[in-house]
């Protein structure tokens, strides 16, 4: 089978002669044969540009103006800018986006429920606002503000409190059942039903929140001071394993971050420098890099190689970039710290997480042709700490996997590991085509290492029989698979998604990824 297609477009493939399939996999193989696959209707300029139309480029003076482009300006949180929305304004609207980034990321209890609380909070505070702004002058004059909310009462409805009636509860936030389940519940309304905003805040009101069990007055002051950057850095950062070293591992540690000179000839070394390097390969003692005293003792060449065995025993944690995520080819560590951001209204056990882990690691490097981020740590027992947590990374949220854990588990059980193989969806768009014939297309015409192909759940125990979920061997997407986007054989046609990669389907027009075929400009 043939292909030919420009390398840099995204193309259809398309039977050119002999006759259509009939949905058997030897017509389709014997009509293969006898005409063989070419690409047509190559993706155009504008597709290329990535702006849906054809011929101007982004920075061309041809290019056509958004329409808001010269009516007002950006705000810093997004968003059309008004003179009645200020950045930090208090209509909840960045809390509720938290909120729905957390929910869809499956976030844990401790996250979802200060962002919970905030927003109930932040609408009575409106509610409260309206109530003050709508009494007369004399009835607030000479009254503070405690004394107007005790009159004021926030009393529900009527009408809210029928349409409502079943949601009346009780909640206690210091009883993990009760903080999971509001969790859970939380995930319900945001995701799954897609309440907005303001029937959230409106079913809140009914649910009453509280702690049933206060932490302590010393806890409590922890808690506050952990709040503050220099709080997590001061107290938050200490792991258990520098926390419980002995005085000789102390002493040992202290001795491997002390600055050295360098001498014109070489001395031997101690037996507690030889003791600390012993420790250090072994994971006893944790230090940021090779100790400073290896100058006085060993050659360049010598240092040179115990650097790689040093970096050799770090223990490195994956994430995948989400769909329709984008960076540079070689950002460096400071430039991925930099996007790594909970967010303004991220909760604060999320803030102390995230400055934890920025300190903790040891490297972190992004490969955009594999779309993988590593991070490393200083030894196994400190990576562990963060297996399942997840990066805040450019607003999403990515899960860390230790694929060194499964690549070991994968020698006994011979499991597939998903960091060595690459997954797309492969849709029926007009014809028929059976799974055999797709097999055939993909493994034997394409040359594709099909590992499997399944079909996805269409919900009621049922199954979408026109679309799979393809996986093929290789860590990334191969290049001829890259450039295609319809592959269409007489009345039959087929839809590549790289659903990893872009959020939605290729357009029907342009065959660009990067938009949907109803706002495509072609």
């Amino acid at each position: 089978m043939e292909v030919s297609k420009h390398p840099d477009t995204r193309g259809v493939a398309e039977k050119t002669t002999g006759k259509g399939t009939t949905g058997r996999s030897g017509s389709l193989r014997e009509a293969v044969a006898e005409g063989g696959w070419t690409t047509v209707n190559k993706k155009r300029e504008g597709a290329r540009n990535g702006n849906g139309r054809q011929g101007a480029t982004p920075r061309s003076p041809g290019r056509v103006r958004a329409d808001w482009a010269t009516e007002g300006r950006l705000g810093s949180g997004g968003g059309r800018w008004s003179p009645t929305r200020s950045v930090g304004s208090n209509d909840g609207r960045e809390v509720f986006r938290q909120l729905k980034t957390y929910c869809l990321s499956d976030a844990k209890a401790g996250y979802i429920l200060p962002l919970v609380e905030k927003l109930a909070y932040m609408a009575a505070t409106r509610r409260f606002q309206e109530y003050k702004e709508s009494l007369p002058t004399e009835r607030t004059e000479g009254k503070s503000e405690q004394e107007v909310r005790a009159e004021w009462g926030d009393e529900l409805p009527s009408d809210m409190r029928t349409k409502y009636a079943g949601l009346v509860s009780y909640w206690d936030l210091s009883d993990e059942v009760h903080a999971n389940r509001l969790a859970m519940l939380m995930k319900d309304w945001v995701i799954d039903s897609r309440l907005p905003q303001h029937e959230v805040e409106a079913r809140l009101r009914v649910m009453h929140m509280e702690h049933s069990r206060p932490a302590p007055v010393e806890e409590q002051s922890k808690e506050a001071e952990a709040r503050s950057y220099r709080g997590v850095v001061n107290e938050g950062l200490r792991s258990p394993e520098i926390q419980l070293l002995t005085p000789y591992q102390q002493r040992l540690k202290e001795l491997c971050l002390k600055p050295a000179k360098v001498l014109t000839q070489l001395r031997p070394r101690t037996p507690e420098e030889d003791a600390a390097l012993l420790m250090i390969l072994n994971q006893e003692i944790e230090v940021p890099g090779p100790p400073p005293f290896l100058v006085q003792s060993m050659t360049a060449g010598e240092i040179a190689r115990f650097t790689d065995l040093f970096l050799g025993i770090e223990y490195p944690l994956y994430a995948h970039l989400a769909p329709g995520q984008w960076f540079g080819e070689k950002l460096s560590k400071q430039a991925i710290i930099a996007l790594v951001q909970g967010g303004t209204e991220a909760a604060p056990l999320h803030k102390m997480e995230t400055t934890a882990f920025e300190e903790t690691l040891s490297r972190i490097t992004l490969d955009m042709e594999t779309r993988v981020i590593t991070v490393t740590f200083k030894g196994r027992s400190v990576a562990q700490k963060w297996v399942g947590w997840s990066i805040p990374l450019a607003g999403k949220m990515l899960p860390l996997i230790d694929y060194e854990m499964e690549r070991e588990q994968a020698r006994v059980n011979h499991e597939l590991v998903n960091l060595d193989c690459y997954v797309f969806t492969a849709e029926v768009k007009r014809g028929k085509i059976t799974s055999t014939d797709l097999h055939w297309i993909l493994d034997t015409s394409l040359d594709l290492h099909v590992c499997s192909m399944v079909h996805p759940e269409a919900g009621k125990g049922s199954i979408n029989d026109k679309r799979w979920t393809v996986t093929i061997a290789g860590a990334c997407c191969p290049r001829k698979l890259r450039n295609i986007a319809t592959l269409k054989t007489g009345e039959a046609e087929i839809t590549i998604w790289h659903h990893m990669v872009h959020v939605s389907r290729p357009c029907s027009n342009c065959l660009s990824p990067n938009h949907q075929t109803k706002y495509c400009r072609e």
